[in-house]
Order: C-alpha cells, then sequence, then structure tokens
C-alpha cells in the first residue's frame, strides 16, 4: 500500500469500502463484498517481513528495528453473521476468513500475531494470524 492516506467504512450493504483521500479528494480505492452486514469498525495492521521474522515459511505481524524490513497492510473487519475476515489493503483480497458460533457487533482488534473478538455467544475469541 503506497499510500497510507486510506481508510475503510463497513456498511449495512455486506461490503467493506476503501476510501483513499488527498489534499482536495476523497476516492473509492476498491470494495469488498461480505457475507453480511457489518456494524463494526475494520481495524488496519502492520504485517512486517525481514530476515529477522522470516524463518522458514512463517510471516510475523508485527514491527521490527531492521531496515531489510518490507511492510505490507492488512485489515480485520467481522460481519454480523460471525465471520471474522482478514483482507489485503493493497487490492481488497480477502486472504482469509474464520466463522465464530455467534453473530458479532464488536469491533475486532489485533495485538501481536492475535485478532481478539468478542462475539454474541457471550465469549471473547483470540484468532492467531499467520500470513503466508
Amino acid at each position: 500500500m503506497k499510500n497510507t492516506n486510506v481508510f475503510l467504512v463497513g456498511c449495512h450493504d455486506k461490503r467493506l469500502y476503501c476510501l483513499e483521500s488527498s489534499a482536495d479528494t476523497v476516492a473509492l480505492r476498491w470494495t469488498q463484498e461480505l457475507d453480511s452486514p457489518v456494524f463494526s469498525t475494520p481495524f488496519m495492521f502492520p504485517v512486517v517481513t525481514s530476515p529477522e521474522f522470516n524463518k522458514g515459511n512463517e510471516t510475523k505481524v508485527g514491527t521490527s528495528d531492521s531496515d531489510k524490513h518490507v511492510v505490507t497492510y492488512m485489515a480485520t473487519v467481522a460481519s454480523t453473521k460471525g465471520k471474522v475476515y482478514v483482507i489485503d489493503m493493497d487490492f481488497g483480497a480477502v486472504k482469509c476468513s474464520y466463522q465464530l458460533s455467534g453473530e458479532v457487533f464488536s469491533s475486532a482488534v489485533v495485538h501481536g500475531n492475535y485478532i481478539y473478538v468478542g462475539c454474541r455467544d457471550n465469549h471473547v475469541y483470540s484468532l492467531a494470524v499467520t500470513v503466508a
């Protein structure tokens, strides 16, 4: 994602919208259709690849002090039917999803290598993030 002046909006029409802003305009960058309406706030997070993180075939979520690291951005968002998505910020492609057992109206957040989200089944879930 070259330009970081973007923001995400989840909508009742079952779509996630990525808008890009400049000094005088706001333009639609991409949309992604999901399985149900989005009442939660999407959460963007960096994915860092570097020699120190990329041991084997696993890429970790987080930050690095290395000057050889590459940062890409992903987003997580939950639909009301309980599906949690990880979406590539460059093109809006769904990288993976996980179906929870209840509805979701809360916003997911990312800390370390985990997505945390509350569900209407009275549980808070911690989902491990591994980006291939």
